[in-house]
């Protein structure tokens, strides 16, 4: 039958998620990455570096913890409190008219006033390898993530070993210092 599932799996599933969160240490399955590098748009032959964008691949597990505690929750957690900021329209239940017209109004604003200004456009949505290490669990921290889910999310990044994919296979381990 599409779409069913067993719930005694599910229930053990969970019930390893929770383990692991609850210890704090990581499986060493969680800290391997590979990065991979994808072309952008439809150039699918591209040969210039620029047009690719790398994209760190986690471990399918770890990935969905952090989505769950980092994306849904949190996102959840700090609409229901009032912690997004009404500028910021990188969230659900928002559109891109409302966006563009913020912009433009901001920067007419800026020439009317003759204030410097400046407006970044920076998509960090499941970025976890991406952002300062020490910067987000604070950030987490403040915004009510427990101090073993941020531990533990921060502590696999920080020994996680990276590879990167190329055409000509995957990189070896490097040995640590």
């Amino acid at each position: 039958m599409a779409g069913s599932h067993d719930k005694d799996i599910t229930e053990l599933y969970v019930t390893g998620l929770n383990t692991i969160r609850e210890i704090g240490i990581a499986p060493d399955r969680w800290k391997c990455s590979v990065t991979v590098y994808s072309t952008i748009g439809e150039n699918l032959w591209c040969k210039a570096y620029h047009e690719t964008q790398s994209i760190c691949l986690l471990e399918a597990d770890f990935n969905w913890l952090n989505k769950l505690i980092f994306a849904q929750r949190l996102e959840a957690h700090c609409r229901l409190h009032g912690l997004t900021p009404r500028e910021q329209f990188a969230k659900s239940q928002s559109s891109c008219e409302e966006a563009s017209l913020i912009k433009n109004l901001a920067n007419d604003g800026g020439r009317i006033l003759h204030n410097n200004s400046a407006i970044t456009s920076n998509d960090f949505h499941q970025c976890y390898d991406r952002g300062c290490a020490p910067i987000s669990g604070i950030a987490a921290r403040a915004h009510g993530v427990s101090v073993k889910s941020t531990r533990l999310m921060l502590q696999t990044m920080q020994c996680m070993d990276y590879f990167i994919k190329t055409g000509f296979g995957i990189s070896e381990q490097q040995p640590r210092e």
